[in-house]
């Protein structure tokens, strides 16, 4: 990887329907070690299903649940604050060694809402940012010990 691509910003909007689940399209993390997951919601209601997911294709069939990274199992979500969208509702820190090619966010609820995702793909020489610098609500971490 060149130097001038050690940092990637991806972006991508989903939206899922009154008691619905929608997927966010696939993001490649191909060459990157860590990334930086930001989600804002545009209500201010609890997604009651929100998981990140991975595959090493694009196949939808193919994407599981990564562990640590599904609500109400690994963490509770909390109350999102949709009204002006300064700071992201939450924010996931993703080391990606031993981790699939491909990830995707997973939202649902009982109350339609749009999710907007975006994706900072870092090498690891880059400095991790932090949830609370960010001012997110929820924040969660993995990595391969």
């Amino acid at each position: 990887m060149l130097s001038n691509q050690s940092y990637k910003t991806q972006f991508t909007l989903h939206a899922h329907t009154s008691a619905g689940t929608a997927a966010s399209s696939s993001i490649d993390t191909a060459g990157y070690r860590n990334l930086k997951i930001l989600c804002w919601f545009s209500t201010t209601d609890v997604t009651s299903t929100f998981a990140i997911e991975q595959s090493d294709t694009t196949n939808a069939a193919d994407f599981g649940a990564i562990s640590g990274f599904v609500n109400a199992t690994d963490y509770t979500h909390s109350t999102s604050t949709a009204t002006g969208f300064r700071s992201p509702s939450a924010m996931f820190a993703i080391d990606m060694r031993g981790r699939k090619r491909y990830l995707r966010i997973k939202t649902g609820g009982a109350t339609a809402q749009d999710c907007w995702v975006v994706v900072e793909s870092h090498t690891p020489t880059d400095v991790p940012y932090t949830a609370i610098g960010m001012g997110a609500k929820s924040a969660a971490a993995a990595c391969i010990g």
